[in-house]
């Protein structure tokens, strides 16, 4: 294992770096919390917060290892000029995110269950480098994705399993239809991103292999991974896949490889699980998980998710409008969609919906960071392809100089291996691209989007220029050393406070569920502790002050405090100012100052949020109590006009208009 696992020139820090760099393609699409027959799963989000935590403290690891490692040791650096591009990216990132930011704190970390901030930023160039540094040996590379397969088969095996009705565990209701597979990512449209990089990376090692028992098990491994993509019923992937796989076939026939007649079969094989999934489909009546509905939905673009789809697109356009330099923050858009929600939103999706990811990471991305920020991060992607595709398009040449019957063999055996070593570069591309042009349709998340700034890096490898580097004096070196672990220390305490945090807000909510309101109260004052900048811990927390002060077991004072600190903590939140409301309407039946303030707060949300229904509805209910009935119907009429679904609001306004009559 050790032999396999690590080369012999490579020092202890690097053999750190290197198994650290492996553990986390393996660990991080395997992580979740699973949710336990009876009490209270580890974290509230179940998939992406355990997930980010992997990532965030295993590439503090892997950084503080390499640094290590090139203070102590010297080492040969690969870069090329994007290199001046990437540091660029990063410092418009950094200016979107504390200059420009409407939440700075947000934009940092990330939006909850979304994690797309300017830390992730961090951890994927950090990621791109030191897998440039130290993939730079076919062996490794072939490791990287060795290791990722073993991970895809899990991942696509558990998808399999909830595709056949045979999910292990209990997820009580869930958003997604039935037999959809989400396996552990949660979301169908998550898993559909895993899956482009399953599918290729596991084509490109079973192409490439020539032994057969691993290349049957690479084809297994594609077969079951294109299989769950279709399970999936994510729209993006499929078309995707088809872009990725023209990629790989066009490179492939130009390398010309000695195919096998177990590819052949395999392939075929592919093709035909892929039909029986399809065809198995056919039989649903429900347009989403019905194959050929799916697919012809994609061409009908006024019904379905395709309105929805193209109001989120307008709206981020208009955001775009408002500040197309810098943006209004990495992983703001739920904030800013609602600032700049389309009129007919409401009707196509519900007052209820909110779009908190553009659903194309062009414009999430200009959204956030401005068309600057969106010309580096494309214009490091498609540097990267192209440099790779000028790479890839020159076939091995195979050495005819050699004569003897030896050499002659040699001489093959190295053009093997070089053309096995391009078909393994082709599938990272290819599996590359297909992400690239899936995010147009689809959400990144780190937990995925890791994998692709790990390609980056693998494909750079054969384009890069070479610079040795000498180790530090051993003084200067002990103290970058102590610096690197002190940094990753405390960045992996502050991850762990997220996570930690997340772990009590469920315990909160456990706890209220049960009737437990000491418990709920302390549970959600450590998970504020932990994580004060999460809106929803704060929403939540105000809830259950809230809860014990209509008890008597708080103060009305500090029901008060809690919400005037929520609503100036998070002035942008949509979600904020329907908590503020509700708690000042249920503080101002017993205080008039309150419920003047609640109506000023109501007249202050309405105008930020001028599609905002439910805080309508919340207006009307103020205005009622204030004897405003005419006031009141105006709103009622607004959100049933908008949303004819939002039945509280129809039936409010029919019981009003009856009393009047």
């Amino acid at each position: 294992m050790a032999n396999w696992l690590f080369d012999d020139d490579l020092t202890l820090e690097g053999k750190i770096a290197w198994a650290t760099l492996l553990l986390l393609v393996f660990l991080v699409p395997l992580t979740f919390s699973i949710p336990p027959s009876s009490g209270v799963a580890f974290t509230a989000d179940i998939f992406d917060t355990p997930k980010v935590w992997v990532l965030r403290v295993g590439v503090m690891i892997l950084f503080a290892a390499w640094g290590s490692d090139v203070a102590l040791n010297g080492t040969r650096i690969h870069y090329k000029k994007i290199v001046l591009i990437l540091l660029g990216l990063l410092s418009i990132v950094f200016i979107a995110s504390t200059i420009t930011s409407i939440e700075p704190m947000l934009s940092f970390l990330g939006k909850y269950r979304r994690y797309d901030g300017l830390w992730s930023f961090l951890l994927f160039v950090i990621l791109m480098w030191v897998t440039w540094q130290y993939a730079t040996e076919d062996h490794r590379i072939k490791q990287i994705m060795q290791v990722f397969s073993v991970s895809s088969v899990l991942v696509a095996g558990y998808g399999l399993l909830q595709a056949l009705g045979l999910e292990p565990f209990s997820w009580g209701e869930m958003l997604f239809e039935a037999n959809r597979s989400f396996s552990t990512y949660g979301n169908p449209n998550l898993l559909a991103g895993f899956l482009a990089f399953g599918i290729f990376i596991n084509l490109g090692l079973a192409i490439s292999e020539n032994e057969q028992i691993p290349k049957v098990y690479y084809w297994v491994a594609t077969l079951l991974n294109v299989m769950v993509s279709i399970t999936a019923f994510s729209r993006s992937v499929w078309v995707a896949s088809v872009v990725g796989l023209a990629l790989f076939v066009l490179l492939t026939w130009r390398m010309r490889p000695p195919l096998q007649r177990i590819d052949y079969l395999f392939a075929s094989s592919t093709f035909l699980g892929a039909a029986i999934f399809i065809i198995r489909s056919l039989g649903s009546t429900s347009k989403v998980m019905n194959f050929a509905s799916r697919v012809t939905s994609i061409f009908d673009f006024g019904a379905g998710s395709a309105v929805t789809r193209f109001q989120i697109w307008e709206a981020a356009l208009e955001a775009i409008r408002q500040r197309p330099l810098l943006g209004w923050g990495p992983d703001t858009f739920r904030m800013v969609f609602r600032l700049f929600q389309p009129v007919g939103y409401n009707q196509a999706a519900g007052y209820r919906s909110v779009a908190d990811n553009a659903h194309n990471y062009l414009l999430q991305v200009a959204a956030g960071i401005g068309i600057l920020g969106v010309v580096l991060l494309y214009g490091v992607q498609l540097s990267i392809i192209v440099l790779s595709m000028r790479s890839l398009w020159m076939r091995p040449q195979l050495d005819e100089s050699e004569t003897s019957k030896k050499g002659k063999q040699r001489a093959i055996e190295r053009y093997d291996a070089e053309i096995g070593t391009h078909l393994r570069w082709i599938g990272v591309l290819a599996a590359a691209v297909t992400y690239i042009v899936h995010l147009f349709f689809g959400i990144s998340v780190p937990g995925v989007t890791f994998l692709l700034w790990i390609a980056f890096g693998i494909l750079m490898v054969p384009v890069s220029e070479k610079r040795d580097i000498a180790p530090l004096a051993r003084t200067n070196a002990y103290a970058v050393c102590a610096v690197l672990i002190v940094l990753a220390l405390g960045a992996s305490t502050f991850a762990s406070m997220q996570l930690w945090g997340d772990h009590y807000f469920t315990r909160a909510m456990y706890a209220s569920r049960s009737g437990d309101i000491d418990d709920s109260l302390s549970s959600i004052t450590t998970s504020m502790r932990l994580a004060p900048r999460n809106d929803q811990y704060a929403i939540r927390n105000v809830e259950f002050i809230m809860d014990a002060a209509s008890q008597g077991l708080l103060p009305v004072t500090d029901a008060i405090c809690a919400t005037e600190t929520l609503i100036q903590s998070f002035p942008n939140e949509y979600d904020v100012h329907l908590m503020v409301l509700w708690a000042y309407r249920s503080l101002g039946q017993v205080d008039d100052a309150i419920a003047q303030r609640a109506r000023s707060q109501a007249v202050i949300s309405i105008e930020k949020f001028p599609q905002g229904l439910a805080l309508r509805y919340a207006y009307a209910e103020l205005l009622i109590d204030d004897g405003q009935i005419d006031e009141a119907i105006e709103q009622l009429e607004f959100c049933v006009d908008a949303d004819p679904r939002f039945n509280d609001a129809k039936d409010l306004l029919e019981k009003l208009q009856s009393v009047g009559s």
